[in-house]
């Protein structure tokens, strides 16, 4: 006999992967991670000159929230990273949160997620030069499970000085 009604599935991602529907902050601005594209030349993609966090963000259901964790100390530690590799960063951790928080809001990821938050030096020369060369911050968020819609609860976090 011949299904007559089938289940319709979204393709499940691989861990980590992001949706075409995700966004990115790229070039100063929100746009379709799609669209977030680094050229073969640049200076990061050539010699390494890049810096890096990783945030993960958690999803409470019962709040029907995304809570992203310890946004500011990953920015300082961006921040301080940055000025090792001479990458000026144009702006402030509580900016770079700010950033964050609306990535994540255009996302509209309801399950746990991670934020790949990237300064890099972006000019396309060919030489090993720090000081000369432009910089860029971008940063793209993807889920962190398979693909389905986390189920499980997690706990709001607490006020600082509740207990």
């Amino acid at each position: 006999m011949r299904e007559v009604v089938k289940e319709l599935t979204r393709p499940a991602l691989r861990r980590g992967a992001a949706p075409e529907t995700a966004w990115a902050f790229f070039n100063g601005g929100y746009v379709p991670l799609a669209e977030a594209k680094v050229s073969v030349l640049s200076h990061a993609f050539n010699y390494g000159t890049g810096v890096f966090e990783g945030i993960r963000a958690y999803w409470n259901a019962e709040a029907e929230q995304l809570y992203g964790l310890h946004l500011i100390e990953h920015f300082q530690r961006l921040h301080r990273s940055a000025r090792i590799m001479k990458i000026e960063l144009e702006r402030s951790p509580e900016q770079l949160r700010d950033i964050t928080v609306e990535l994540l809001r255009r996302c509209g990821y309801r399950e746990d997620a991670y934020v790949r938050p990237i300064a890099y030096k972006s000019s396309e020369l060919i030489g090993v030069r720090l000081p000369s060369t432009s910089t860029t911050a971008s940063a793209a968020a993807s889920r962190r499970g398979g693909g389905s819609t986390t189920t499980r609860s997690r706990p709001a976090p607490r006020s600082p000085g509740r207990t």
